[in-house]
C-alpha cells in the first residue's frame, strides 16, 4: 500500500514585480519595450518607459549618453499605412445637428488625446 506523502519542498510561486504578466497576444502585438528614447519624426511624441508621451517633462533620468532614435509613431505609422482601428459613419442626422455631431466628435478626440497621444481620430469627413 502506497503512503501519500505531503510535499513540503516546493518553491514559493513567483510573482511579477513589475506588474500583472501581459497575455501572449499582447506581447505578440506589441513586442518587448524598447530601451532608448524615441521622438517621433512627424509629431511631438516621446518614447520613453515602454509607452508613448506628449514630451519629456516627467522623464527625470535624462542623460547625455542616453541613446535617442527617430520614429514614426504608432498613430502616424497607421496614418501613413492608411489604417485605422475603426469607423464610425452617422447617417440620416437632421441637419440641424451636424455641427453638434461633429463638435462631440472632435471634443472625445481631444480629452482621448489629452489621456494618451496615441488615442485620436484620423479624419472627420462631413
Amino acid at each position: 500500500m502506497r503512503k501519500a506523502l505531503k510535499r513540503t519542498d516546493r518553491r514559493p510561486s513567483k510573482r511579477h514585480s513589475k506588474g500583472p504578466k501581459l497575455s501572449r497576444h499582447a506581447a505578440a502585438e506589441f513586442g518587448p519595450g524598447k530601451l532608448d528614447i524615441l521622438f517621433c519624426s512627424e509629431g511631438d511624441e516621446v518614447y520613453y518607459r515602454k509607452s508613448w508621451h506628449h514630451n519629456l517633462r516627467r522623464y527625470s533620468h535624462l542623460k547625455e549618453t542616453k541613446p535617442l532614435r527617430f520614429e514614426l509613431c504608432p498613430f502616424h505609422q497607421m496614418k501613413k499605412n492608411r489604417q485605422w482601428e475603426g469607423e464610425v459613419r452617422i447617417s440620416g442626422a437632421p441637419e440641424k445637428y451636424r455641427g453638434q455631431i461633429l463638435k462631440t466628435a472632435e471634443g472625445v478626440s481631444n480629452e482621448a488625446y489629452r489621456r494618451d497621444p496615441m488615442h485620436r481620430i484620423l479624419d472627420i469627413k462631413s
